[in-house]
């Protein structure tokens, strides 16, 4: 059976030997040795998480590296709080504040400030940033606020969405990062190694089949995974019809495959045949445009 095909970020820690190298790796260990600030840039599904708390999980006792998960966040602001929080800092009264919305009587700019400050008073860290905020935020905190942060002894990672490469790369915030990275898709060769360690000893799938189905990044290629094990064993029609039984059952938005490979709904009534690694392959294209699921 397979051994994780879930779509949770690994934690780099018990699930180390899941965890298949990106080719930025090198680079990035080299930057964070040489105490360079980084930003990962990737689209969603490509590994960023994953990347980072590898990173946090390699990384010496000399500096901590502090992970530090922006989701929450909806600000720079609260983006701020939520970094003091991972570095340990306590706000007290004037934190409470910020996490109830109630505004400080000061202005935005000097709240801001304040909040940057606060971070130098916390031990030299490296600090890894996942999926800071957009809409501008990302800019005022690596931008607006660069040269607070310069002050102080912390070293950057930070990985983003594509959407935000405009917000982190135009001018100031583009001179905060020393090393820009684009987290690419997986190579073949990496595809394979990816899809043996999340399948284990799986006896129903061509592992060799699925390489370059996807678009190579590693959500897609677990979900692809999901579908072939969801299928199991079908036998039947020619391995080549797979493809068109795909797109005849994305005709009939909605409807879903069992476990037999058979459509569900009044107007699926095509049976898929071959084996449940050709099916998963021919699922692909009607997985993605939402129109089958397994």
């Amino acid at each position: 059976m397979a051994l994780r095909l879930d779509n949770r970020p690994l934690l780099g820690t018990i699930d180390r030997d899941l965890f298949v190298t990106p080719s930025i790796m090198p680079t990035l260990k080299a930057a964070v040795n040489r105490k360079l600030n980084v930003l990962v840039l990737g689209p969603p599904g490509s590994g960023k998480t994953t990347l980072l708390r590898s990173l946090a999980a390699d990384h010496g006792d000399a500096q901590p590296a502090v992970y530090v998960d922006l989701g929450p966040a909806q600000d720079a602001m609260q983006a701020l709080v939520v970094i003091a929080d991972a570095l340990g800092q306590r706000w007290g009264a004037f934190g409470d504040m910020l996490r109830s919305s109630v505004v400080p009587e000061t202005t935005p700019s000097g709240t801001l400030l304040r909040l940057a400050r606060r971070l130098g008073e916390a031990p030299s860290s490296l600090i890894l940033v996942d999926a800071p905020p957009g809409e501008g935020n990302a800019h005022t905190l690596f931008g607006r606020l660069r040269d607070v942060l310069w002050e102080q002894g912390h070293q950057w990672v930070v990985a983003a969405n594509d959407v935000l490469r405009d917000e982190l790369t135009r001018p100031p915030a583009n001179a905060f990062f020393d090393v820009h990275l684009d987290l690419a898709p997986l190579s073949p060769a990496e595809q394979h190694e990816f899809l043996v360690r999340r399948l284990g000893p799986e006896p129903n799938l061509d592992v060799d089949a699925m390489v370059d189905q996807t678009d190579g990044l590693p959500r897609s290629l677990v979900e692809l995974a999901r579908i072939g094990c969801a299928l199991g064993p079908i036998h039947g029609r020619a391995a080549g019809q797979a493809r068109p039984a795909a797109r005849a059952v994305g005709e009939a938005p909605g409807h879903s495959i069992d476990d037999r490979g058979v459509p569900r709904g009044p107007r699926a009534h095509l049976r898929l045949g071959s084996t449940a690694t050709r099916n998963a392959r021919g699922l692909w294209p009607a997985r993605q445009a939402g129109s089958a699921r397994a």
